[in-house]
Order: C-alpha cells, then structure tokens, then sequence
C-alpha cells in the first residue's frame, strides 16, 4: 500500500502547487484595464508562472519516478489501485474546476475584450494541461499496475 501512495503524494503536490501558482498569475493580471498592457504582461506573468510550475512539476515527477521504481519490484498490491485510481481522478477534476473558477472572473467582466479573453482560454487551457500532467502520469501507472497482476 505505501509504494501506492507514494504516487499519490507528487500527484497532490503539484496539483495543489499548480492549482496556487496559477492563482497568482491571475491575481497579477487583476487590476489591469489597459488591453495592450495586459496582454503584454500576461504574456510575461504566464512564462513565469510556466517556470514556477516546471519546477514543481519536474520536482514531482522525479519523486514519481522513485515510486514507480519501488512499485515495479513487485511490491504493488492491486487490490488498492482503483480506490487510489479515484482519488486521483477527482484531484484532476478539482485542478480544473478550480483553474475554471480562477479564470471565471476575467472571462466574464463585460470589461474584457474579445482578445484578452481568447488569450485567458488559451492560458487556462495551458496551465489545466501542465498542472494535471503529473496527475496523469500516475493513474498511467495504476493502470499499468492493474494490467500487471491480471
């Protein structure tokens, strides 16, 4: 059960880190009402926030690694992969309900235009791809896990 769990410890972190670090992106973009000014400093926010996040999430996916390293010894039980399997699963769900949410604000201000919108869809569409990345990985190797033992 730990060499199990040890995939869901990276999987929460770099979706709670994620989940947090694009809040700040959006949080840095709050009071801009200048559109040229605000897709230049989106720009330049979202590339910091792609730094933070590859950081977190390289972090994370070699300490998936490791547990992927001790699960393939044999030691996996499968007996608890769907219930961890649905764990994760809802971890992806909150990561993107939550991106939704963060994003919401900007994307329904009368006060937005049409570009500065488009260039939110595409930041959220990005930042829900990365920060579920590591989350994905894991149930991959659930998956392979169960395949393994039947």
């Amino acid at each position: 059960m730990l060499e199990e769990c040890l995939l869901l410890i990276p999987s929460l972190f770099s979706m709670v880190g994620g989940v947090i670090g694009y809040k700040q992106y959006i949080s840095k973009l709050a009071g801009i009402s200048d559109e040229k000014e605000f897709l230049s400093r989106s720009n330049r926010e979202f590339r910091q926030f792609a730094l933070k996040y590859a950081v977190i999430g390289g972090t994370m996916a070699g300490l998936m690694g490791i547990a992927a390293v001790r699960i393939s010894s044999g030691k996996a039980v499968p007996g608890n992969v769907p219930l961890l399997m649905v764990i994760v699963f809802l971890m992806i769900l909150v990561a993107l309900l939550s991106i939704y949410f963060i994003t919401a604000g900007v994307l329904h201000d009368p006060r937005s235009s049409a570009r500065v919108k488009k260039d939110m869809i595409q930041s959220m569409i990005a930042a829900a791809m990365a920060v579920n990345a590591v989350p994905i990985i894991s149930m991959g190797i659930f998956l392979a896990i169960i395949e393994k033992h039947y």
